[in-house]
């Protein structure tokens, strides 16, 4: 066994980024970010593993950079993917929640020429037949988050500075793959055709080197890491099988997905590799927790990652305590599958 480390990197996943400046979730997420900054200089990168922000709403990606300035060259660079709370389809109540506390008088306005209310009575009142109405009306206020998918992945990549809504880097010798939706589902992950071929060829063009292939999903597969299992029903792949059958080839895959919010340390929060199975993990949430009593949790935890020449060793980090979480620590061996 090796100890020279090769490179160290992080694992953050679902921060659901609120507009609020002193939001809790915006609190939790500093404080990851803190943590990463003050006491891991030497890092490669952040990968994070979707769910941004909570509503893909414009002021939310402005909060979003505004806390990323904050530590502005103290951190290594940030890859991510998109989640469904990034670019799933709003729903028309939580639009008109929305728009009840941000538009202001304009909308108000607007929706008194439509005779739907009177202009002073602010939007709350707005009855359901206004519904869809709605969409076209925040369109014209310069919002994009009730638009189409278009508009949703062009805020999404716009906001974080990817080229597209998958894409694939070589970080200090090893790859690092993000793939992700490309349907505005409200909640399952829906790859293109041209997504999973393009999985499939870089994948298969990744030369046999003994380091891992570094794999981010949102949404894990059914059946697979804590929150996925058919009961607890926060699985979301809608090509599953697709997608098991082309990493069925690859065991060197290691995939960390979010989407569940599990807590680190329920069962299944990591799934070694099989002959035909890459190892997974559930990365947990920066926001919130969930946990297998099917209670929500407050807490922030993600993965520091080292990769060593013979093994990566992944490790949960409580990111309110800015320490690490007993008894989280998995070994992936190198030359375990070839």
């Amino acid at each position: 066994m090796t100890n020279q480390r090769l490179f160290r990197f992080h694992v953050l996943t679902d921060t659901h980024i609120e507009e609020e400046e002193g939001h809790l979730y915006n609190h939790h997420f500093r404080l990851a970010l803190q943590d990463i900054a003050e006491h891991f200089p030497d890092s490669a990168c952040i990968a994070h593993a979707g769910d941004l922000t909570n509503h893909g709403y414009p002021g939310e990606y402005r909060r979003y950079a505004a806390i990323l300035a904050e530590f502005q060259g103290k951190l290594p660079p940030l890859y991510t993917v998109q989640g469904n709370h990034d670019v799933g389809t709003i729903s028309p109540q939580d639009l008109k929640t929305y728009l009840a506390s941000h538009a202001g008088a304009a909308l108000a306005e607007e929706a008194a020429k439509l005779g739907l209310q009177a202009a002073h009575a602010g939007l709350a009142a707005i009855p359901e037949e206004y519904a869809d109405l709605l969409p076209p009306a925040y369109m014209e206020q310069g919002h994009e988050a009730a638009g189409t998918w278009d508009n949703r992945i062009a805020a999404f990549l716009q906001a974080t500075g990817q080229a597209g809504p998958y894409h694939h880097h070589v970080i200090r010798g090893a790859h690092f793959i993000f793939i992700g939706s490309e349907t505005n589902d409200p909640l399952f992950c829906e790859f293109s055709e041209e997504q999973l071929a393009w999985l499939e060829r870089t994948l298969d063009a990744v030369p046999d080197a003994k380091l891992p292939i570094f794999l981010f999903l949102h949404q894990p597969l059914l059946d697979t890491v804590s929150g996925s299992l058919a009961h607890q029903q926060w699985y979301g792949v809608r090509q599953d099988e697709e997608l098991k059958r082309i990493l069925s080839k690859h065991p060197r895959v290691v995939l960390f997905t979010g989407h569940t919010h599990w807590e680190l340390g329920s069962p299944y929060t990591y799934v070694p590799a099989t002959a035909s199975s890459p190892s997974m993990l559930n990365c947990a949430s920066v926001a919130y927790l969930w946990t297998d009593e099917d209670q929500r949790k407050e807490g922030s935890q993600g993965y520091v990652v080292d990769v060593y020449e013979d093994r990566t060793v992944v490790r949960g980090r409580d990111y309110r305590a800015s320490d690490w979480i007993d008894g989280i620590e998995y070994t992936i061996a190198h030359q375990a599958y070839k």
